[in-house]
């Protein structure tokens, strides 16, 4: 009985939980985005991106839009994939009407990579411009992104490294 107790708590302890964060980020960090942009095997140099910072909280507390996204009826807790996508396409559509400055703006360098560094704790959304090489163009969907994130041990990442989704939307045509 006791040999079959202790299989069954190691097989328990082998299936995967949810990542937990054993404390909250550290409020006084600061932290960096590098956004790797490729379209199949192409490093999409020259990429403009634009950074918006568009509500307080981290994962473990919740968001809150804030500053110039604060007042736009979009919810960003509780979503699905989907959900975020949409919410991600929402905010980005209120950026051009209302005038609203990016936080940070730069250009991914010869192999797709573009940086941000000096960015505070919050939910971030990322917007780039349609590059065209040659006949095509490569356009970045917006996505939104917590920094800092949550790694799958529970530990916190103030140093983030994300690969957007790029779309050719000639593809297929």
């Amino acid at each position: 009985m006791l040999a079959a107790l202790a299989v069954l708590c190691c097989l328990l302890g082998s299936f995967p939980r949810a990542a937990k964060a054993a404390e909250p980020p550290d409020p006084t960090k600061l932290c960096a985005l590098s956004l790797t942009c490729s379209y199949q095997t192409i490093a999409l140099e020259g990429t403009q991106l634009r950074l918006y910072r568009v509500a307080d909280g981290t994962a473990d507390t919740g968001f809150t839009l804030s500053g110039a996204f604060a007042s736009f009826p979009v919810v960003i807790s509780g979503l699905s994939a989907s959900g975020w996508s949409t919410a991600a396409a929402t905010l980005a559509s209120y950026i051009q009407p209302n005038g609203i400055a990016a936080t940070a703006s730069t250009q991914t360098n010869a192999t797709g990579i573009a940086s941000f560094s000096n960015l505070t704790q919050g939910m971030y959304l990322v917007v780039g411009d349609t590059l065209k090489i040659g006949r095509n163009s490569y356009f970045l969907e917006p996505f939104l992104i917590a920094l800092p994130t949550l790694s799958k041990t529970g530990a916190w990442q103030y140093d983030v490294h994300a690969f957007p989704k790029i779309v050719d939307p000639e593809e297929g045509i």
